[in-house]
């Protein structure tokens, strides 16, 4: 992902100027990356263009050599954070279901981060219980700012409250997770 952001490069001196940038590469870009400015307020726009390969923190200098005069530091700071799929619903709730009988339901994943995300979903259960949900896909990709429904199955042995948690992990990224339900009947006779 590459980010830019606008710097105003101001002479206040009382005479024509010129500078040259410094420290920067392809990850950290800054363009023009020489210039001239007219004396009492002469003005430059320059873009610094920011590529962030993987999540990290960025802190880089890039130094402003002015003819005749000072070198400048210009800081660049960013936190590039990995994506990020949600679970869009607060619960899936299968409701009341027969013990051995599928029920079917949906779960919502949305992208809400500017990059592609990479997902993985799974069930987990607590104190050694048997995980019987199944998903339609239990990974994917998915574009910026999109989402896509995935179809969960549950059959479940045992009478009673089925509780468990399904978890959305993204890779390089967050990790979001929301309770399962279901109350599950034995057949009668």
């Amino acid at each position: 992902k590459t980010y830019d952001r606008e710097v105003t490069v101001t002479n206040n001196s009382a005479a024509a100027v010129e500078f040259t940038w410094a420290g920067h590469d392809d990850e950290c870009l800054i363009y023009p990356d020489y210039g001239a400015l007219e004396p009492n307020g002469g003005k430059l726009v320059c873009v610094v263009k920011l590529t962030a390969p993987e999540v990290s923190r960025v802190d880089r200098t890039l130094l402003c050599s002015v003819q005749h005069g000072p070198t400048l530091p210009l800081r660049v700071q960013a936190d590039v954070e990995g994506a990020e799929v949600v679970i869009a619903q607060r619960e899936i709730d299968f409701g009341l279901l027969q013990r051995d009988i599928p029920g079917d339901t949906y779960v919502l994943l949305r992208n809400t981060s500017s990059v592609v995300a990479y997902w993985t979903l799974e069930e987990r259960r607590g104190d050694g219980l048997a995980c019987e949900m199944r998903f339609s896909v239990t990974d994917g990709m998915l574009p910026p700012y999109s989402e896509v429904e995935v179809e969960c199955t549950l059959a479940a042995s045992e009478a009673g409250a089925y509780r468990s948690t399904v978890v959305c992990v993204t890779d390089h990224g967050a990790t979001s997770a929301v309770g399962a339900r279901a109350d599950v009947l034995r057949p009668r006779a």
